[in-house]
């Protein structure tokens, strides 16, 4: 079985690329510039390609890794999008487990019914969230200006 890419070590050539130097890709990434060299000789080993080519104080990508900075970037691009929809679960998982949320129910017609557990004087009946707008039914207020959608 072919060895998979290790994505950290794809993320370090692409620090190495972007800083120029070994060292100035450790410095940014908070690594030593030992483990910043390891990682690079990691990749060429489990690759069997020559990335970089040591020059001086800096280095110079090979063609082959640049190809492979190429397909780092689009990888970061999608880890940074992965994160960002993870974080906005996560804020609505709590937002919906805390005390004071609004709860909610789906109707047929896609009316959205809000229901407040911070006070139980507020029923079903309250009010109603249709596209956007909020209306009251009775004499009771809905606290809620924004609807969120609960797991």
């Amino acid at each position: 079985m072919k060895a998979v890419l290790d994505v950290r070590r794809l993320l370090v050539l692409r620090a190495v690329a972007r800083h120029g130097s070994i060292a100035a890709a450790a410095r940014a990434l908070g690594y030593s510039q030992p483990a910043v060299s390891h990682h690079i000789h990691r990749l060429e080993a489990e690759t069997g390609v020559r990335l970089v080519i040591r020059d001086g104080r800096g280095v110079t990508l090979t063609d082959a890794g640049r190809a492979l900075v190429a397909r780092a970037d689009t990888i970061a691009a999608e880890l940074t999008a992965a994160e960002a929809q993870l974080a906005a679960f996560a804020r609505t998982v709590a937002a919906c487990s805390s005390p004071r949320s609004a709860t909610r129910t789906v109707s047929p017609a896609g009316t959205v019914v809000l229901v407040s557990r911070a006070d139980p004087r507020h029923h079903e009946s309250d009010a109603k969230v249709h596209r956007g707008r909020i209306t009251k039914q009775g004499s009771t207020l809905v606290r809620w200006a924004a609807v969120r959608s609960c797991p």
